[in-house]
């Protein structure tokens, strides 16, 4: 019986075939690097290779180094999904590396907060690294606008900011409220009471004949006994506050504005409209309104634009909070 002997690719004596040989002598292809945000998830977990690839791109594009400040989380208990104390002190701790940045670009995606900590958070900018480019490739909202006022601002063709009427918890309606309803509501009352005296006055003249410091009094005590159960309802003291926390997010965009360069004028308009103008805190002011009365960076290159409408696709389509200087995983 005839035994089979397997065949040997090698050759009868063991060596390299041709093909092992040119195998062998072809490098292997490297690995595409890690990306990490330095706060959070931080140095030991990268991030989604879709959104790390992204903001590389956007990096490159804008020259300049790129920090993280995204706040996409499902949880709305969670300390990290808004700007506050929390957030302000991650980047406190980092102003030593903001330092050794000449400008940076903050990709913001964030739902807002309180606005002290958007302003300390744009002063460090502005202190350390000699100012920062504010990136919305989505949607920077309440405390958040406020925050995109520190620099020029690059939004995305979708992008959205919002207004900057305060938000405050109302233990009776168990539900947040902005402070420009209050405040509103008494400068509707004035308003309401000057339009009722002017149309009464010029409808009695023509029926009754009778002079103006005749029918003067009887017009004013008409209006005010129709608005004085409205106005008795007001508590000046919760008013007054209210007014106050207005005037907050107010003069913390006024001194953002001025230290980014604006003239003084500039720099107060801007603010009041953003605080008085819209109707409700969710109002949606897109890039083309945005562009009307806040300083925009010129249009972002071909590269910027693509990277900026990916990171808009991906940020739709998943929970991200990503937080601090993006970098090489190895880097940091």
């Amino acid at each position: 019986m005839t035994e089979e002997v397997a065949a040997d690719p090698g050759g009868s004596n063991g060596s390299p075939s041709p093909a092992d040989t040119v195998a062998a002598a072809v490098p292997a292809e490297p690995l595409a690097p890690e990306y990490v945000a330095s706060f959070h998830p931080g140095p030991d977990d990268a991030l989604p290779d879709a959104f790390a690839g992204a903001c590389k791109r956007l990096e490159d594009a804008l020259g300049v180094p790129l920090w993280l400040l995204v706040q996409n989380t499902s949880d709305r208990d969670d300390p990290l999904g808004s700007l506050g104390l929390a957030i302000r002190n991650q980047f406190f701790r980092a102003r030593r590396e903001l330092a050794s940045c000449t400008g940076a670009a903050l990709l913001i995606d964030s739902p807002g907060g309180y606005a002290e900590s958007a302003y300390e958070i744009a002063r460090l900018f502005q202190r350390h690294c000699g100012g920062f480019k504010s990136i919305v490739p989505r949607y920077a909202k309440s405390a958040a606008t406020l925050l995109v006022l520190g620099g020029p601002l690059i939004m995305g063709e979708d992008a959205e900011l919002g207004p900057l009427d305060a938000q405050i918890f109302d233990p009776e309606r168990e539900e947040m409220l902005s402070a420009l309803n209050e405040v509103q509501a008494l400068e509707r009352l004035h308003l309401q009471a000057v339009e009722e005296v002017d149309l009464m006055m010029p409808l009695l003249q023509g029926r009754t004949r009778k002079k103006i410091s005749t029918l003067l009094p009887m017009v004013l005590d008409f209006v005010a006994s129709m608005k004085s159960p409205l106005l008795e309802k007001l508590d000046t003291v919760h008013y007054t506050q209210q007014a106050r926390v207005l005037k907050e997010a107010e003069d913390y965009a006024v001194r953002l504005l001025q230290r980014a360069g604006l003239d003084e004028g500039t720099a107060q308009e801007i603010p009041s409209r953003l605080v008085n103008r819209y109707p409700d805190h969710s109002f949606v002011i897109d890039r083309e309104e945005a562009a009307e009365f806040i300083p925009m960076e010129a249009a972002p290159s071909e590269d910027a634009a693509m990277a900026l409408s990916d990171l808009a696709d991906f940020l739709a389509d998943n929970h991200l909070v990503a937080l601090g200087r993006f970098d090489a995983k190895n880097a940091i």
